[in-house]
């Protein structure tokens, strides 16, 4: 029989449909009292109930967070951004991808990244999220291999030469009730800080 193979469905979908289905389940278990206080803040928002409930669930779903039964209060926005630079430093063994930051996050926040880019590029096709800023005291947080997990089969398999490629990095907080904007930095692979030594391992985690 002719026409399009259907491809199951990634791990991604999967576990999307298993966290709705969980959510929608905890929204059928509020009671009245519950349900009107998520109804208030959802015409606050110009939205429904549920569906603010869902917003704010899911995204603590996704997050590994336990669910609320309450509309969380409100966090006041922190205009002053996060991001300082990046920092891509080429040891010839190996490269690594730093971001330094202007003030630790107080809200979880996902980190996005392009694949490499030609260093003339203003601005990428495609920033795909790479996972979760992990954040300490420490403002330069090392993101080698978030990255590299993402994008270092491809670099592998198309023979990506990486020195003065640009990599564009995105990061954007994710509050309970919606996402900020981004905030971007980007900068150019160096050429070897010393002569990279005999090796068939790439210079990258892989």
């Amino acid at each position: 029989m002719g026409g399009r193979r259907r491809t199951g469905r990634s791990p991604e979908q999967q576990q999307g449909s298993a966290a709705f289905t969980y959510v929608m389940k905890m929204w059928e278990e509020l009671s009245d009292e519950e349900r009107l206080a998520w109804n208030v803040q959802g015409s606050n928002r110009r939205s429904h109930g549920v569906n603010y409930f869902k917003t704010v669930n899911l995204r603590r779903a996704r997050r590994g967070e336990e669910l609320t039964r309450l509309p969380p209060p409100s966090k006041p926005f922190e205009a002053k951004p996060v991001l300082k630079r990046l920092v891509i430093r080429n040891r010839g063994a190996r490269i690594t991808l730093k971001l330094e930051l202007r003030r630790v996050p107080s809200v979880p926040t996902t980190v996005w990244g392009a694949r490499p880019c030609n260093r003339g590029l203003a601005r990428p096709d495609k920033c795909p999220r790479l996972g979760w800023l992990i954040v300490s005291a420490a403002m330069m947080i090392d993101i080698t291999e978030l990255y590299f997990k993402k994008h270092g089969a491809h670099i592998l398999q198309h023979g990506v030469e990486l020195v003065g490629k640009r990599i564009f990095i995105r990061i954007r907080q994710e509050m309970d009730d919606g996402a900020s904007l981004f905030e971007e930095v980007q900068a150019v692979i160096p050429p070897p800080e010393r002569p990279r030594r005999t090796s068939q391992k790439p210079p990258f985690p892989s």
